[in-house]
């Protein structure tokens, strides 16, 4: 289970300090790509819906399904991820199985860890910079908000395509 919040007009060298003090590590800084895949059941623009996703980030390819969003104050949902050899072969496959490729979303992201919390300051040409924090539990969320003195209550659930959905035309 992946329990997610964003965290908006964020100052980066400000999160960066919070993290370091509280013993997070910084696992990469990395050029992110996204091919998001659709059929009549799939689709990326339905954040309520399945999502299935190609990404190659710091060097590596993964492909992820993400389940529908459960109701609730955190994004919450059922996410299998797997890491995968041939970029090129896994979207040909995907494309034989009935799936369209939407267009390639790319973003900045730095990327740290701390005990099961993954915080990832992403970067895209068309907003600032924010926080995305992700974590196994609602209870995991607020212990790490409390610990890097984020108001819990600016979190935001929405997508990226939510929230600025004429860049995913």
């Amino acid at each position: 289970m992946e329990v997610e919040l964003k965290f908006f007009a964020i100052e980066k060298d400000e999160i960066i300090t919070k993290l370091e003090e509280i013993g997070a590590t910084k696992e990469f800084e990395s050029t992110v790509e996204d091919v998001c895949f659709e059929n009549a059941h799939t689709t990326y623009k339905n954040a309520e819906a399945n999502l299935l996703r190609l990404r190659t980030m710091n060097g590596n390819i993964f492909l992820t399904a993400k389940g529908p969003r459960i109701p609730g104050p955190m994004k919450t949902r059922e996410e299998t991820e797997v890491e995968v050899v041939d970029y090129e072969a896994m979207k040909n496959l995907l494309e034989q199985l009935g799936y369209t490729p939407t267009p390639t979303h790319t973003k900045k992201r730095t990327h740290f860890t701390h005990t099961d919390a993954h915080f990832e300051i992403d970067e895209h040409d068309f907003c600032p910079p924010f926080l995305e924090i992700e974590t196994t539990s609602a209870e995991a969320m607020r212990t790490v908000c409390a610990k890097l003195d984020i108001d819990i209550e600016k979190g935001d659930k929405r997508t990226i395509m939510e929230l600025y959905p004429e860049r995913f035309q």
